[in-house]
């Protein structure tokens, strides 16, 4: 783990309140930008960063945390992350995944807000079609599956690795497609959490479906988006808002009005 770095971007900060992204290939994301805009209208005293490091332990992740007020966490680290928690405040089951860590008097407090970008995701689609394929099973998978089931939706899991997509799909009653070519049904909502776009772009040529809309956690937008197959796209950032907005809330300890989540979703999604 590159501690040095680490070190030197931690210094920076010249705020008591300092908060993160912590991930890999994190100096593009767009999540400082979003806190930094809402720290200054709220007027809280904060600051936002981002840690890009290689972590390989939860002693690592700890370490790196506790150097903060708070964090969120990105991939492909929102597994290793729940085990660096002393306490978890969202049930996800037997898949222990968090984006989001607030140091409370010395002790670790995870939190899932992604489920929240995948149900703005989810409210945004236009397609009646009640059949979700989640491509990958990592940390980002778990808030799909649940919100999904929150919604009644059905859903199957394609995995690289099939063993894995059969522990996931067992867990969280899906079922497991292992050839895309098979997908028996006319329409689907295909819900990405993978960061390949050759594999992405791979699954949706060997798609034959009627309707076939694409909710997204990647961001910016990638090329697959434009995929002829495609008729209806929702753009990861819109996700990456919506939990944002939630994790303010939990940083600062004050609930948003509806009236301004529409607005900053609006605004961001335009702006960013």
């Amino acid at each position: 783990m590159p501690v040095n770095r680490i070190t030197r971007i931690l210094s920076n900060f010249t705020i008591m309140n300092k908060y993160a992204v912590i991930g890999r290939k994190v100096q593009n994301s767009k999540s400082p930008a979003i806190f930094k805009v809402l720290f200054e209208h709220y007027k809280v005293d904060a600051e936002y960063g981002f840690v890009e490091a290689d972590i390989t332990d939860k002693k690592a992740m700890r370490k790196i945390v506790r150097e903060l007020s708070g964090a969120n966490i990105t991939a492909p680290y929102k597994l290793l992350a729940a085990q660096a928690c002393d306490t978890i405040e969202t049930d996800t089951g037997k898949y222990k995944a968090v984006n989001t860590i607030i140091k409370k008097r010395d002790v670790l407090v995870g939190y899932n807000t992604d489920i929240y970008g995948v149900l703005k995701g989810l409210e945004a689609l236009k397609t009646s079609c009640k059949n979700f394929l989640l491509l990958g099973t990592g940390g980002a998978a778990v808030a799909v599956a649940i919100a999904i089931k929150k919604i009644g939706g059905m859903l199957y899991v394609h995995n690289r690795t099939l063993h894995k997509a059969e522990a996931f799909a067992e867990y969280y009653g899906a079922k497991v497609i292992r050839n895309i070519q098979d997908w028996g049904s006319d329409c689907v909502t295909v819900v990405n959490t993978v960061a390949c776009p050759e594999f992405v772009h791979e699954k949706i040529d060997l798609l034959e479906v009627k309707d076939l809309s694409f909710l997204d956690a990647v961001y910016p937008f990638p090329e697959y988006a434009s995929h002829e197959k495609i008729k209806e796209y929702i753009k990861g950032e819109k996700w990456l808002i919506a939990q944002a907005l939630r994790n303010f809330e939990l940083f600062t300890g004050y609930l948003l009005p509806d009236k301004d989540k529409k607005h900053w979703q609006d605004f961001f999604e335009k702006y960013l």
